[in-house]
């Protein structure tokens, strides 16, 4: 009685208004607090330094990592803290290369003399112009000495064991070659750490809308004899366009994640950290080489558009091969009331026009309703047709005018399985399902059940939220898939599992929005499969699905 009511009360206008206004002044992430704690825990203590110094000396393989720091009028007490940051790590083998490129500011110049003199691992060079962020790092890579090479901002942070973390996975896996890690944010000159970014393992449909490695980078120095260096074009996104190259040329096994924070970038006036706005020419890089990645890869006709939810973000529509019959069959139940709203998005709002609609034999279906459309409409048949089918929950209603197209377009590429919309509450501003994750208990995890798109979010809950990924397994309620794999005597959680634990994967679209009518929303829990226990799910953050597992977001008001 109490949830209706509040569901009742917030329909209405003013009330709706002064809710969100309210939710603005007041509201609190409590998944920042839980993330705040876990940062509490990723500093080692200095007894654990020195159980990992002990670690390194019984390493087998211990390289020389080459770090490249370019410089440019760098405040000089962040400077001090980004090159200290190195010295102070546990791994040793190391030699901090500086590009100063023509600082304006001499007391830069006099600071890297001093650090060189003092330290016979730190290498200077001091360039007579200024060539940008891009080919000053380039010039550092010609000096590097050694077999792995790392990026380090000017104005950052390492934590204490970055570089053992990556000779420990060099150690456990001497293939790799492109380790990348989890980072946060530390705030001008504070020692606060904030906004942990908490990563998947490698997926190049995240890569692709968004810098999902960053920060740290370690890469074998081989790679350059492959791919020239930074870009200049990109400065700004100089980076990302890197990697996009330096991806290209490696199989999944070369690429290595560490899930844990160890890199701080640190958020300042001038830091694209604190928003893409300190630096205007950033979004006309990332569109260049996002539409030169495509070109390369001769992906012609994809679309490519900046995110309406966030700056610095990108989205790509596949282009539909063909003109292919979508089979769109409902799932319905005693407890389907809203089938009315459903049919009428599906024959209004949908701009795809090659589909049918598909009542099932044996279901519960008002006859007075089912007469009413099959008058209007020659599209709607009790057997599946289609080459793609979409299962939808009867009390779900469309959102997006062109979802057909943008979730074809992704179930006709390659080894695709199954392709999931967002799914939104009745009120349009709570998230039921971006997709689902499998805990290391085997528990199926319904990602960011409960989130409130007004309130505040913190950076992994946003990547999950915006972006196009691979994801793990998919609802029940909504999904698109193959004919070929469509079996309604098959629990489709289990099955998508399946799949992307072998050639296939499982894709979240973000900007399909599909609602749910029901006041029954679905479970943060689909609850524990035997069968997946010890799951180590790719698509998600360890550390984040630890944390998402036991968080169950309530209501505000």
């Amino acid at each position: 009685m109490k949830t209706l009511l509040k569901h009742m009360l917030r329909r209405i206008p003013f009330v709706k208004q002064a809710y969100i206004k309210l939710q603005g002044i007041y509201s609190l992430n409590q998944m920042d607090n839980l993330q705040k704690k876990l940062l509490e825990t990723m500093m080692p203590s200095a007894e654990k330094l020195i159980d990992m110094k002990n670690e390194c000396d019984g390493f087998v393989v211990t390289p020389l990592i080459s770090i490249i720091m370019p410089t440019y009028n760098t405040d000089l007490k962040m400077l001090d803290e980004a090159i200290k940051s190195v010295q102070n790590q546990v791994y040793k083998n190391w030699e901090l290369v500086i590009v100063d490129d023509c600082s304006l500011n001499h007391e830069v110049r006099d600071k890297i003399i001093n650090y060189s003199k003092n330290d016979s691992r730190i290498t200077k060079l001091f360039l007579e112009q200024n060539h940008h962020i891009a080919r000053a790092t380039n010039e550092g890579f010609k000096i590097a000495k050694d077999e792995y090479i790392a990026l380090l901002d000017h104005d950052d942070y390492l934590y204490p064991n970055a570089l053992y973390e990556n000779v420990k996975r060099i150690n456990e896996n001497p293939k790799v070659k492109f380790i990348y890690s989890d980072e946060d944010k530390i705030e001008g000159y504070a020692k606060r750490h904030f906004s942990a970014y908490l990563k998947p393992d490698f997926d190049f449909d995240f890569l692709r809308c968004i810098n999902i490695i960053t920060h740290f980078v370690v890469f074998k120095s081989d790679l350059l004899n492959l791919v020239s260096g930074e870009d200049p074009k990109y400065n700004g996104a100089q980076d990302w366009e890197f990697v996009m190259r330096l991806i290209d040329i490696l199989v999944i096994d070369e690429i290595a994640h560490i899930d844990k924070v160890i890199y701080s970038w640190r958020v300042h006036s001038k830091s694209t950290a604190l928003e893409t706005g300190a630096k205007p020419y950033v979004p006309e890089a990332q569109r260049n080489l996002l539409r030169k990645d495509i070109e390369k890869k001769k992906n012609f006709g994809i679309k490519i558009y900046e995110n309406h939810d966030a700056i610095g973000q990108w989205l790509f529509q596949y282009p539909v091969i063909g003109l292919p019959l979508v089979s769109i069959v409902l799932k319905l139940t005693k407890e389907t009331k809203y089938l009315e709203k459903l049919l009428n998005s599906i024959f209004i709002k949908t701009s795809y026009h090659n589909y049918e609609v598909v009542f099932l034999e044996n279901q519960v279906i008002d006859k007075f309703l089912f007469e009413k459309y099959i008058e209007r409409h020659d599209n709607i048949s009790s057997k599946i047709n289609g080459e793609y089918i979409v299962l939808i929950d009867g009390n779900f209603e469309i959102l997006t005018f062109d979802w057909l197209e943008k979730m074809i377009g992704q179930i006709q590429r390659d080894n695709v399985a199954y392709v999931m919309p967002r799914i939104l509450s009745q009120e349009n501003n709570i998230v039921e399902s971006v997709g689902l994750a499998v805990a290391k208990n085997g528990e199926i995890i319904n990602l960011l059940n409960g989130f409130d798109l007004l309130s505040s979010r913190t950076l992994t809950e946003h990547i999950h939220l915006t972006t196009n990924h691979h994801i793990t397994a998919v609802t029940p309620n909504c999904y698109m898939t193959k004919k070929s794999l469509f079996d309604l005597s098959k629990d489709v959680i289990t099955h998508s599992i399946e799949l992307n634990q072998g050639e296939y994967y499982n894709v979240f679209v973000s900007d399909v929005h599909i609602k749910n009518n029901s006041l029954n929303i679905l479970n943060k829990s689909f609850g524990v499969f035997p069968k997946f226990i010890d799951f180590i799910d790719p698509n998600v953050n360890s550390n984040f699905l630890k944390i998402e597992q036991k968080y169950i977001r309530g209501e505000k008001i």
